[in-house]
């Protein structure tokens, strides 16, 4: 769950820097929504130790520590496949250089795998119409869970 605030942004030009407070000569405002997460999960669990013993008028002190977490799989749950991700275009993307466009690229991540796709310059609405391959990508399970997930 989150809570939504509306913000405003305001420039003179959409090429110019946006700014929080709207100015006398502002002709452009976007939206800006500001996410806020608002859980109902408990707090992790922290486990407070001691690191020095209270001397005197001095307190003890505490440090935190999460618990680490970690799933170990036998070799022959671990198995390797490869993903394909199809990249064809984006759309809209504000301009970041002093000319108003952008020299965009895409990067597709997946587990500790990443692609990129080549740099396109000067362009808002980049086509790249390219596919992305990342070999061995491992995925630990039993290949029928696997398929059916």
């Amino acid at each position: 769950w989150y809570q939504r605030r509306v913000r405003g942004e305001y420039s003179k030009i959409f090429t110019t820097k946006f700014h929080p407070r709207e100015r006398k000569f502002d002709m452009v405002r976007r939206r800006r929504y500001n996410r806020r997460l608002v859980s109902n999960v408990p707090k992790p669990v922290v486990f407070k130790i001691m690191e020095e013993e209270a001397k005197g008028d001095k307190p003890a002190k505490f440090i935190n520590m999460a618990p680490r977490i970690i799933t170990e799989y036998e070799d022959r749950q671990v198995h390797k496949y490869q993903l394909r991700a199809y990249l064809y275009q984006a759309r809209g993307l504000l301009g970041a250089d002093t000319s108003g466009y952008s020299d965009p690229y895409a990067r597709v991540i997946f587990g500790n795998r990443s692609a990129t796709t080549d740099v396109i310059f000067e362009s808002i609405s980049p086509l790249w119409d390219t596919t992305l391959i990342l070999d061995t990508v491992e995925i630990c399970g039993h290949p029928d869970d696997i398929a059916s997930n």
